[in-house]
């Protein structure tokens, strides 16, 4: 059986599923038909059906869940991982827009968590803008006025390229919740859930893996962020792919339960 695979191009995912990209891991139960798309992208995949498994924002998941099941592997969760509110220069400003890396995305859950914390019933007046999330860096090198939340790498980088930041967005979630952060969620169309234990299992499988044959899951990481340098890339995959992207286990579960009951 072929199963249709988005995940993103970043450097975790494709270190995670380096095993079954390079069908270093295969059976002949399942063939492993993979896309990489953007997050944002990925999130409006999952609302259209397009793939059996996805890689989508944990906040994202109320939209999706009565086509798709979570599972507990093959994610993105963790600890001092969270996206960063930063501005190009100046001082915060409340009265102009945030840019943000999607509507729908756990990064736009988080900041709105932060401003109603911190400006209380203003917060629902801030002014919002949805871009790629390369497209707000580029914003906020830009733009000293510029604000925004980054995500994946840039957090390696920002203050090499003169960004200010402005709050943790995943540190005020664990200093609010204790939990750790739920960010990417692996999900599985319903229809296939009398293969979900196998294709748990591929995707551990994969991980290994990628541990055990870190030098070509490392190769095939680069391939796909070319413009990346090597040390932002390492940090990106050792703070990415962890524990939790095992399995998520019993404190990854409350924490994910929390997110959504939020997010609903």
């Amino acid at each position: 059986m072929k199963i249709k695979i988005a995940i993103s191009p970043c450097p975790n995912d494709v270190f995670i599923y380096s095993g079954l990209i390079t069908k270093e891991i295969a059976t002949d139960e399942i063939e492993w038909d993979f896309t990489f798309l953007e997050l944002e992208y990925l999130n409006r995949a999952a609302v259209h059906k397009q793939y059996d498994v996805v890689k989508i924002s944990y906040a994202h998941f109320p939209r999706v869940q009565k086509d798709y099941q979570l599972l507990p592997c093959g994610g993105a969760m963790g600890r001092n991982c969270g996206p960063l509110l930063i501005t190009g220069g100046n001082p915060f400003d409340a009265n102009l827009e945030i840019l943000i890396p999607g509507q729908y995305t756990t990064a736009h859950l988080l900041l709105v968590t932060y401003l109603q914390r911190v400006l209380g019933p203003q917060a629902e007046k801030i002014k919002k803008r949805f871009l790629p999330f390369d497209k707000i860096y580029s914003a906020l090198q830009a733009n000293p006025s510029a604000q925004g939340v980054i995500i994946h790498e840039m957090r390696f980088t920002y203050v090499g390229d003169g960004l200010k930041l402005v709050q943790d967005l995943g540190e005020n979630w664990e200093s609010q919740t204790g939990f750790p952060i739920p960010l990417g969620a692996l999900v599985m169309r319903n229809t296939l859930s009398d293969f979900k234990s196998l294709i748990e299992s591929q995707v551990r499988k994969s991980l290994s893996w990628a541990y055990s044959n870190s030098n070509q899951a490392l190769k095939l990481c680069r391939q796909h962020s070319q413009s990346m340098d090597e040390s932002v890339l390492q940090a990106h995959i050792s703070l990415y792919v962890n524990d939790f992207s095992r399995d998520v286990g019993s404190e990854g579960n409350d924490a994910i339960q929390f997110l959504l009951r939020m997010a609903q």
